[in-house]
């Protein structure tokens, strides 16, 4: 399809054998299982819009597997679970409004995007993200290993990851700040297993809460069944880190299960009187620097 609209509704199984398929336009997938054998291959480089409740998979004999590649937008947007069992590869954006998306073999990211949009993602041979980015409210099924962005919530929110979590020390952990409510007015991320911390934190503020957060504000960001490591910019408890919108910093605590913010410190603003001085006494020492360098 090449800028047209496909509509696959009929409970039929849709199966392309051995061709191979890309997609420049729409297709939306609402019934039967999309199928091919035999080195059938699929591309998506624009919209895959999945509401069904099929299967992606491979039927006859042919001796080779199908391949579905996503280098658009893949959209998982109903409440049942579509069974991926063909190898699939991903550079685009995967998102999982609803449902779930399982994969049963192999998965590849290579720079790609997940976004658990209230949906799910279910990997049975874990996910390696690699350089790409996950985040999102919903829950991932699997062992995660990242070393590109990992960012819980939409914008906050809470991210689960039903399995263990290995943060590489290329990746990035973003948190948003927005409120005191754990999971819903500022970022969470739950690991039901081990989580390896390493790579950069990163805190940010949002809906304008760096005016409201106080000193004795605590904010849980983190927990697992077991923690070890530390964020490479936060390396021990008792340091402190300062957030990307230079508006403070927070005191980080590690446990043996659980990541915590606290002891918040406001950035003072210098006040008028202040800034004048600063200003007058780098003029008075430019001029000074100008006639050391100026022959008379």
């Amino acid at each position: 399809a090449s800028g047209a609209t496909v509509n696959l509704s009929t409970t039929n199984t849709h199966n392309f054998d051995g061709h191979a398929i890309i997609n420049h336009g729409t297709i939306n997938w609402s019934a039967g299982n999309f199928l091919a054998s035999q080195g059938g291959t699929f591309v998506n480089h624009a919209t895959f819009n999945d509401s069904s409740t099929g299967v992606v998979g491979a039927t006859g004999t042919g001796g080779t597997t199908m391949t579905f590649t996503n280098a658009g937008t893949y959209v998982k947007s109903s409440a049942s679970t579509t069974s991926v069992q063909v190898p699939f590869t991903n550079s685009g954006t995967l998102i999982a409004q609803a449902g779930t998306l399982a994969f049963t073999t192999t998965f590849t990211n290579t720079g790609g995007t997940l976004v658990a949009a209230g949906g799910n993602f279910a990997f049975s041979s874990g996910l390696d993200v690699g350089t790409g980015t996950l985040g999102g409210t919903g829950t991932i099924t699997g062992n995660v290993t990242a070393g590109g962005l990992v960012s819980p919530g939409n914008s906050t929110g809470q991210l689960n990851i039903a399995g263990n979590l290995t943060l590489l020390n290329t990746s990035t952990t973003l948190f948003e700040l927005g409120g005191t409510t754990q999971g819903t007015a500022y970022d969470f991320l739950h690991v039901s297993g081990n989580a390896a911390l390493d790579g950069t934190l990163q805190l940010k503020f949002v809906n304008s809460f760096q005016s409201a957060v106080a000193p004795t504000d605590t904010f849980t960001l983190l927990t697992s069944a077991a923690s070890t490591g530390a964020f490479l910019n936060a390396p021990a408890s008792g340091l402190r880190i300062f957030t990307t919108d230079g508006f403070g910093s927070f005191e980080v605590n590690y446990s043996a299960t659980a990541f915590t913010l606290s002891n918040f410190l406001v950035v003072p603003v210098p006040e008028p009187s202040t800034w004048s001085l600063l200003i007058a006494g780098g003029l008075i020492l430019a001029i000074q620097v100008r006639r050391r360098r100026t022959p008379w």
